[in-house]
């Protein structure tokens, strides 16, 4: 894992064109992580989220106590841990959001369920 992530790339892109889930994947793929498309196999974004929460899908993720640079932070919305981001150092997160696209915002502004880092 590198200590930074290019995310020039995905800023300002329209939801409608990179989804959370699709963004995460893209930033994992390049940091070199192949990970399973869960869009495959799970039924909606919650049941995806709880996926990655409970480690299934061959134990993909393992949840951590602090952000580490390329993992995963899972959100509320609406009371419910829906919303996917991947932590890019400096207390920020980038995620994509139906209203905004793609956007960077600082952890302390954020709902978070926790941090989730790809299992070696």
């Amino acid at each position: 894992m590198t200590n930074e992530i290019d995310v020039k790339k995905y800023i300002g892109r329209d939801y409608s064109d990179i989804d959370c889930y699709s963004l995460f994947l893209s930033i994992e793929k390049d940091l070199g992580y192949k990970l399973p498309d869960l869009r495959k196999s799970a039924k909606n974004r919650v049941e995806r989220q709880k996926e990655i929460a409970e480690g299934k899908k061959n134990a993909c993720f393992k949840k951590v106590d602090k952000p580490v640079i390329g993992c995963a932070v899972i959100m509320y919305h609406n009371d419910i841990p829906q919303h996917i981001g991947v932590y890019i150092g400096n207390n920020k997160v980038i995620h994509s959001t139906v209203d905004r696209g793609v956007v960077i915002e600082e952890l302390r502004t954020l709902q978070i369920e926790g941090f989730y880092k790809v299992a070696k």
